[in-house]
């Protein structure tokens, strides 16, 4: 109801200020409450499950467990990881440079060496094409946005795990501050413009464990 009213809020304000309509007929209804329900993040045996849904040596499931454990280790955008080029990424040391974040705002984040172990697997030896974009589908073209979330639902199914691609994200934040990091460090990784969305993730949800050490993989 909330999202619906913001939809109709902005079109009718939208309608006045052209003067197809004499005032904003939304203007004049209360706001639906909201309810602020707690982050959930991915419990450790979840992460065992949906890794294991693409542990298999074929090209796909390699690249899906790459994909996969960027997204955990780094909190990413599935907009950014479309986005991301092979010269973006240096999987000797863990650094991925973000070049097309929100606001088109450059970052740089990091990977644990498992997930390096698994993107540096996929980009040696299985990924072939002479494209510069890091995650290519089945046909050798860039796999974007539509088909990253595509791909996280068939995972989803696949290990019997609820998640959408901001769970993972949300996954990534919450370990992180559990492991004992700063929230000002998070907001950069995140790559939020304010410091109040990230303290979205400083209530006490439940899932992740606290762990050492860069990743949560």
């Amino acid at each position: 109801m909330n999202h619906y009213y913001r939809v109709l809020n902005t079109f009718f304000g939208w309608l006045a200020k052209e003067g197809f309509v004499a005032d904003n007929p939304v203007a004049h209804l209360k706001k639906p409450k909201v309810e602020h329900k707690v982050v959930q993040a991915l419990s450790p045996a979840e992460i065992v499950r949906l890794l294991d849904a693409c542990s298999g040596k074929s090209v796909l499931d390699v690249r899906n467990k790459a994909i996969l454990c960027v997204l955990l280790d780094t909190g990413l955008r599935v907009s950014e990881l479309a986005n991301l080029k092979l010269e973006d990424v240096d999987t000797k040391t863990g650094a991925i440079l973000v070049r097309h974040g929100k606001g088109s705002k450059q970052r740089i984040v990091r990977i644990g060496s498992k997930a390096q172990k698994a993107l540096w697997r996929y980009v040696t030896i299985y990924r072939r094409s002479d494209t510069d974009a890091l995650f290519l589908k089945r046909s050798g073209e860039p796999l974007d946005a539509v088909g990253f979330k595509i791909l996280i639902r068939r995972l989803s199914n696949k290990a019997s795990v609820k998640i959408y691609a901001h769970k993972l994200r949300h996954t990534f934040a919450i370990s992180y501050l559990r492991n004992g990091g700063d929230v000002f460090i998070l907001q950069h990784l995140l790559g939020h413009a304010t410091l109040q969305m990230t303290q979205y993730y400083l209530q006490r949800p439940t899932g992740y464990e606290s762990r050492k050490g860069y990743g949560i993989i």
